[in-house]
């Protein structure tokens, strides 16, 4: 089976060091410092879960979900968590209307971080592997 992986996308360079630091444990955790950095990689690579701010410069954190449920996309049904300074019911509301599985608000504990990556990790792959026929 192959490593974890892990699309991390926030503008704050010290978030996406704590973040990073938080998940290493859980795989292969790659930064992005943008909305479109991460459309690059989503366009190039499969991810298994994606940690997403929703508010960055030019291309944000909703450009990023909306691309990702397009049905063209290879990481179409990869699961999101936004973690965002936003904490206001319309974005919360926006969010998970476009399939994020948490919206947490920052400052998140990174404990509660890496507990809700684990956990959503653990479901994915308990569908995919039921999903699978012999």
């Amino acid at each position: 089976m192959s490593a974890i992986r892990i699309l991390l996308v926030d503008d704050d360079a010290d978030t996406r060091r704590l973040f990073g630091m938080a998940l290493k444990a859980l795989g292969e955790v790659v930064p992005a410092s943008s909305g479109a950095e991460a459309l690059e990689h989503l366009r190039r690579e499969i991810f298994d879960l994606v940690v997403l701010d929703l508010h960055m410069p030019n291309v944000d954190g909703y450009a990023v979900l909306e691309a990702l449920a397009e049905p063209s996309s290879v990481n179409k049904g990869t699961p999101v968590i936004v973690a965002t300074a936003d904490s206001t019911a319309e974005a919360r509301a926006q969010a998970l209307k476009r399939r994020s599985v948490y919206f947490l608000s920052k400052p998140v504990p990174l404990k509660v971080l890496s507990e809700l990556v684990s956990e959503t990790l653990a479901k994915s792959a308990s569908r995919v592997s039921r999903s699978i026929k012999p």
